[in-house]
Protein backbone atom coordinates (compact mmCIF):
# COMPACT_ATOMS: atom_id res chain seq x y z
CA UNK A 1 0.00 0.00 0.00
CA UNK A 2 1.30 3.49 -1.16
CA UNK A 3 1.42 6.38 1.59
CA UNK A 4 1.08 10.06 1.12
CA UNK A 5 4.44 10.01 -0.27
CA UNK A 6 4.15 7.80 -2.97
CA UNK A 7 6.20 4.92 -4.14
CA UNK A 8 9.42 6.13 -2.45
CA UNK A 9 9.06 5.97 0.97
CA UNK A 10 5.20 6.56 2.49
CA UNK A 11 4.86 8.90 4.73
CA UNK A 12 6.00 9.63 8.41
CA UNK A 13 2.99 8.03 10.17
CA UNK A 14 3.59 5.29 8.74
CA UNK A 15 7.16 4.82 9.12
CA UNK A 16 6.72 5.54 12.91
CA UNK A 17 3.65 3.19 12.99
CA UNK A 18 5.85 0.16 11.75
CA UNK A 19 8.49 0.74 13.97
CA UNK A 20 8.55 -0.70 17.64
CA UNK A 21 8.60 1.80 20.51
CA UNK A 22 11.16 2.21 22.67
CA UNK A 23 9.52 0.46 26.27
CA UNK A 24 6.72 -1.35 24.54
CA UNK A 25 6.68 -5.00 24.91
CA UNK A 26 7.40 -7.60 21.65
CA UNK A 27 5.37 -10.42 21.12
CA UNK A 28 6.64 -12.14 18.41
CA UNK A 29 6.90 -16.09 17.90
CA UNK A 30 10.35 -16.28 19.85
CA UNK A 31 9.08 -14.38 22.66
CA UNK A 32 5.91 -16.79 23.22
CA UNK A 33 6.82 -20.24 22.14
CA UNK A 34 8.53 -20.90 25.44
CA UNK A 35 5.32 -19.45 27.60
CA UNK A 36 3.04 -22.20 25.08
CA UNK A 37 5.52 -25.25 25.56
CA UNK A 38 4.80 -24.90 29.04
CA UNK A 39 1.62 -24.54 29.11
CA UNK A 40 0.98 -27.06 26.78
CA UNK A 41 3.52 -29.44 29.27
CA UNK A 42 1.59 -28.17 32.09
CA UNK A 43 -2.25 -29.11 30.88
CA UNK A 44 -0.69 -32.87 30.09
CA UNK A 45 0.32 -32.93 33.53
CA UNK A 46 -2.61 -31.62 34.99
CA UNK A 47 -4.76 -33.79 33.22
CA UNK A 48 -2.80 -37.36 34.21
CA UNK A 49 -2.31 -36.58 37.42
CA UNK A 50 -6.17 -34.76 38.26
CA UNK A 51 -6.99 -38.17 36.56
CA UNK A 52 -5.04 -40.28 39.16
CA UNK A 53 -6.69 -38.60 41.54
CA UNK A 54 -9.88 -39.04 39.84
CA UNK A 55 -11.14 -34.98 40.45
CA UNK A 56 -10.47 -31.98 39.39
CA UNK A 57 -13.30 -30.79 37.98
CA UNK A 58 -13.00 -32.66 34.80
CA UNK A 59 -11.45 -32.65 31.24
CA UNK A 60 -11.60 -28.91 30.82
CA UNK A 61 -10.77 -28.29 34.23
CA UNK A 62 -7.91 -30.08 34.50
CA UNK A 63 -6.57 -28.61 31.65
CA UNK A 64 -6.73 -24.71 32.66
CA UNK A 65 -5.39 -25.50 35.84
CA UNK A 66 -2.63 -27.69 34.07
CA UNK A 67 -1.65 -25.06 32.05
CA UNK A 68 -1.80 -21.95 34.75
CA UNK A 69 0.27 -24.30 36.67
CA UNK A 70 2.94 -24.66 33.78
CA UNK A 71 3.58 -21.03 33.35
CA UNK A 72 3.48 -20.13 36.93
CA UNK A 73 6.35 -22.96 37.00
CA UNK A 74 8.08 -21.02 34.47
CA UNK A 75 7.23 -17.71 35.88
CA UNK A 76 8.82 -19.15 39.10
CA UNK A 77 12.00 -20.61 37.27
CA UNK A 78 12.98 -17.46 36.07
CA UNK A 79 11.93 -17.93 32.07
CA UNK A 80 13.67 -14.65 30.50
CA UNK A 81 16.65 -12.83 31.43
CA UNK A 82 14.98 -10.37 33.25
CA UNK A 83 12.05 -12.34 34.79
CA UNK A 84 11.40 -11.24 38.05
CA UNK A 85 9.79 -14.03 39.67
CA UNK A 86 13.04 -16.21 39.78
CA UNK A 87 12.98 -18.28 42.71
CA UNK A 88 16.39 -19.92 42.72
CA UNK A 89 15.73 -23.66 43.56
CA UNK A 90 13.23 -23.56 41.00
CA UNK A 91 15.99 -22.05 38.82
CA UNK A 92 18.19 -25.20 39.24
CA UNK A 93 15.77 -27.94 38.89
CA UNK A 94 14.54 -26.32 35.75
CA UNK A 95 17.86 -25.72 34.44
CA UNK A 96 19.25 -29.33 35.03
CA UNK A 97 15.99 -30.75 32.10
CA UNK A 98 17.88 -29.21 29.38
CA UNK A 99 21.17 -31.17 29.89
CA UNK A 100 18.70 -33.87 28.80
CA UNK A 101 19.75 -33.73 25.18
CA UNK A 102 21.93 -31.62 23.54
CA UNK A 103 20.74 -29.39 20.04
CA UNK A 104 18.20 -26.82 19.45
CA UNK A 105 15.34 -28.54 21.25
CA UNK A 106 16.90 -28.78 24.54
CA UNK A 107 15.73 -25.55 25.89
CA UNK A 108 12.14 -26.85 24.52
CA UNK A 109 12.12 -29.85 26.68
CA UNK A 110 13.32 -28.53 29.59
CA UNK A 111 10.82 -25.82 29.31
CA UNK A 112 8.07 -28.98 28.10
CA UNK A 113 9.44 -31.25 31.45
CA UNK A 114 8.77 -28.04 33.65
CA UNK A 115 5.35 -26.96 32.66
CA UNK A 116 4.50 -30.33 33.23
CA UNK A 117 5.83 -30.55 36.85
CA UNK A 118 4.21 -27.24 37.52
CA UNK A 119 0.89 -28.18 36.04
CA UNK A 120 1.14 -32.30 37.62
CA UNK A 121 1.57 -30.14 41.02
CA UNK A 122 -1.72 -28.49 40.55
CA UNK A 123 -3.78 -30.85 38.62
CA UNK A 124 -2.52 -32.99 41.99
CA UNK A 125 -3.88 -30.80 44.29
CA UNK A 126 -7.07 -29.75 42.55
CA UNK A 127 -7.94 -33.48 41.83
CA UNK A 128 -7.74 -33.62 45.49
CA UNK A 129 -9.98 -30.47 46.79
CA UNK A 130 -12.09 -30.28 43.09
CA UNK A 131 -14.53 -33.65 44.17
CA UNK A 132 -17.70 -33.68 42.67
CA UNK A 133 -20.79 -33.93 45.40
CA UNK A 134 -22.26 -37.30 44.05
Amino acid sequence: MLGAAGAEGGSFAQEENLRWREGEAKMDMATILPWVILAVGGAVGGNVLGAVTRGGGGLAGRTIIGAIGGVAAGYAAGLGADAPGAVPAVHNLAGSWQSLIQGEYADDLGNLITGALGGGVLGLVGGLLIRSRG
